[in-house]
């Protein structure tokens, strides 16, 4: 966790998305309870679930093209903006006349919360990169998930008692503000680029690219399946709890027993995503929660139950968490937005279904049957991910984590490109960084394996290099490059390799640098080299190099500031 907490960007965003989360939970009884004290209606309190979850069902796939197309970054700014204006509805909603307000200012919040999430879940890697950080900062996300559920219910509940629901509405209203102010104090990043096409085009491609990624494919149907079966259980909580363990202050002490699991869950999983493929783990996570959930419901006295909800949300939390970061890893992040919106709509659509088909089951037929029916289903699914959820074909300890941008894009692109992601922080500001770049003839310094550059125009060098122990000589021509932002290149001749270099402020002596490398391995040494992970680990030592070299001397050896359009034929 610690390395993702040192980015001071991910720091601004872990306190927005604690904010505007806490802000949320505390309305999660309060609204209910007020709609119900409004109208003594079971239906109309049971509104309120569905105007959260139709945005999501509609929008979803709409959202996701929309975080690819526009600036991530504003996005959210904007979602929180909206989520704020729209919240105050409620406030005016104080007769059964007016009760409309409260599902229009839920579908509003939903429906931009929906435009948020796919956008912040495909900026989350672009801030800390998708390496061991990005496990941390998910990490921390469940951490914070957990505190939110573990203090906001509660307390929402007794603020509602103590100042009133106009209070507590106001005070989500102001979390929203808060958490918008914070967005907006992180650094503007460079949108990738890309051809903006109509927004269907986009969803379509988006769908492309999901059936060119297997594990993403496979992780869908599997994550909604748990999803269901959870929201069928969850929905069986409050009877189950009246009827089997004695009232709703025996409810309040497992929910609270559930928000201890995903605190503990979010520590174990910290542990557990960057030493094990996420397909066994996920399958695992959900056969662990299965047996949980059956000794919960299947108990008779808080001693049983309090371990078992425990244990429901350390594994629950597990299950939720591990396709996050596979997705993260696996998709390229121009579509992350419009993937993370897929899965969004089909978790929505599984827990709408899951909640009306556990009570019906419970109604139909007993809640023992509607109990063992959910942990059977995740029982099973949990056996079928286990078979049909592809894995790694190797797994350096080297990595320390699950990179599927090498075999899976190779997949979804049908070509043989290798792709490699790394980025280093440097404590020199954003100019330094790059005017040292510029100076290609100074790579060898820094660079394993490169012999000699030689700078033959401001856009075409000239490279004598070793790529997994083989010689290789090669041109090399920039496509793009914007002073302080980024450099883009690409192999003339020689063996098929282009990459882009990009630099982001932290701050004014802080730079990321993100270093992208497409290649195509050629001959028997180069793929063993890369199927080791060779290249991989000698781009990172590169980049830690890079970082020693220009923190050393505190000043760029010169400087080309010249700007390269793409399109632009200047050799």
């Amino acid at each position: 966790m610690l390395e993702a907490v040192r980015i001071r960007d991910f720091r601004l965003l872990w306190g927005a998305r604690l904010v505007a989360a806490l802000g949320s939970w505390l309305l999660v009884i309060a609204i209910p309870a007020h709609v119900f004290h409004i109208t003594g209606s079971l239906v109309a309190t049971g509104f309120t679930l569905v105007a959260e979850f139709l945005p999501p069902l509609v929008l979803g796939p709409v959202a996701g093209a929309l975080a690819d197309r526009w600036d991530r970054r504003r996005v959210m700014i904007c979602a929180d903006l909206v989520r704020a204006a729209v919240i105050t509805l409620m406030v005016f909603a104080t007769e059964e006349s007016s009760l409309w307000l409260v599902y229009l200012a839920l579908l509003a919040e939903s429906a931009a919360a929906t435009v948020f999430r796919p956008a912040a879940q495909a900026h989350t890697p672009a801030v800390v990169g998708t390496g061991s950080a990005l496990s941390g900062a998910q990490s921390l996300n469940a951490v914070t998930d957990g505190i939110v559920r573990l203090v906001g219910p509660p307390a929402g509940a007794a603020l509602l008692t103590l100042a009133g629901f106009e209070f507590l509405v106001l005070l989500d209203c102001a979390s929203y503000l808060v958490s918008a102010a914070a967005i907006a104090a992180t650094a503007p990043r460079p949108h990738p680029p890309g051809e903006r096409r109509a927004v269907l085009a986009e969803i379509a491609g988006g769908l492309r690219v999901l059936r060119g990624v297997p594990i993403a494919l496979a992780l869908l149907p599997f994550t909604a399946i748990f999803l269901a079966a959870n929201a069928s259980l969850s929905a069986l909580l409050v009877p189950f709890g009246v009827r089997q363990l004695g009232g709703s202050e025996q409810i309040g002490f497992v929910s609270s027993a559930l928000g201890v699991g995903f605190l503990l869950g979010a520590v174990v999983i910290r542990h557990c995503v960057d030493r094990f493929p996420p397909g066994r783990l996920f399958a695992a996570s959900q056969f662990a929660t299965a047996i949980a959930f059956f000794v919960l419901f299947d108990s008779m006295t808080m001693t049983v139950a309090l371990p078992a909800a425990v244990a429901v949300g350390v594994f629950g939390s597990m299950t939720v968490v591990t396709p996050q970061v596979a997705l993260q890893r696996a998709v390229p992040n121009e579509v992350l937005g419009r993937i993370s919106a897929v899965f969004l709509s089909a978790e929505a659509l599984a827990a709408l279904l899951g909640a009306l088909a556990g009570p019906a089951l419970a109604q139909g037929f007993s809640l023992r049957a509607a109990m063992v029916t959910a942990c059977l289903v995740t029982a099973f699914s949990a056996l079928a991910s286990a078979m049909l959820i592809p894995e790694p074909t190797v797994f350096p300890s080297s990595m320390r984590g699950y990179r599927l941008q090498e075999s899976e894009i190779r997949d979804m692109t049908g070509d043989h490109m290798s792709v490699i992601e790394e980025q280093v922080e440097v404590h020199v500001p954003v100019r330094t960084a790059y005017d040292q770049w510029t100076q290609f003839e100074s790579f060898p310094k820094f660079m394993d394996g490169v012999e000699r550059v030689e700078q033959r125009t401001n856009t075409l060098t000239h490279w004598h290099a070793s790529i997994a122990g083989v010689d290789r000589e090669f041109d090399a021509e920039i496509l793009h490059q914007v002073p302080d932002e980024r450099v883009s290149w690409s192999v003339l001749s020689g063996p098929k390799h282009k990459g882009t270099v990009s630099f982001t402020p932290q701050d004014a002596t802080h730079t990321k640098v993100s270093l992208r490398i497409e290649y195509e391995p050629e001959g028997f040494v180069e793929n063993v080299g890369d199927k080791l992970g060779i290249v991989q680990s000698r781009v990172r030592g590169d980049l830690k190099r890079f970082k020693e070299f220009i923190e050393q001397r505190g000043a760029e050896t010169g400087a080309w500031r010249g700007e390269v359009k793409p399109g632009d034929s200047r050799l």
